[in-house]
């Protein structure tokens, strides 16, 4: 059972959705298809409240209309933020943090001939993505700028030095417009812990 108590006001749903009304601020809290919408001074229909998702029935509530923005805070968490936070300054200076993140270090990717930037969520571009017409996965390095065919040769130099079978083939696949690179297999820890080492 999901709940949340904002002020003096509690509903609950048997089923995946949160309800809830808060009157002194305009607030929109989605949950899947579920949207409940309150704003100042626009009263609530006092009878009944209910729930798309499920069939319970919510009847009236006391409650209290509040306007202190120290109970705003409680609110706004809750809400989806409209842009990605930039990365704190505590973390640019101690890092790995505990998820093993570390930020870019520009004097040691400053002098080589490529350059491979970070999502928009400050992560590394790597991905293990796989066929649709057959069980073959892959690596996929994006974001690339400048010499990508030098990545390429690197990458398989590396690759190449760290195989246990003599008899695997590191294959390749450079793709120009699009700024990536697909290497047969998974490869993605490996080549990550070799960009963050490079600087990226």
């Amino acid at each position: 059972m999901f709940f949340t108590v904002l002020g003096s006001v509690l509903l609950k749903c048997t089923r995946r959705s949160i309800c809830f009304v808060r009157m002194s601020k305009r607030i929109q809290i989605m949950d899947q298809n579920m949207l409940m919408k309150s704003s100042t001074d626009m009263m609530m229909p006092t009878s009944i409240l209910s729930c798309k998702h499920c069939s319970t029935k919510h009847p009236n509530y006391a409650y209290e209309v509040s306007k202190d923005p120290a109970e705003w805070k409680y609110v706004e968490h809750l809400l989806p933020k409209s842009f990605v936070p930039e990365v704190p300054e505590s973390a640019l200076h101690h890092y790995p943090t505990p998820s093993g993140w570390v930020p870019q270090q520009e004097e040691k990717y400053a002098k080589l001939p490529y350059y491979i930037s970070r999502t928009k969520n400050h992560q590394m571009p790597i991905y293990i993505k796989e066929r649709t017409d057959s069980p073959l996965k892959f690596t996929h390095i994006g974001n690339i700028s400048g010499n990508i065919w030098a990545l390429d040769a690197d990458i398989r130099e590396l690759l190449e030095a760290s195989k246990t079978d003599p008899n695997y083939l590191v294959l390749t696949q450079v793709h120009e417009p699009g700024r990536f690179i697909r290497v047969k297999g998974v490869h993605a820890d490996t080549i990550a812990q070799f960009l963050i080492d490079k600087g990226f």
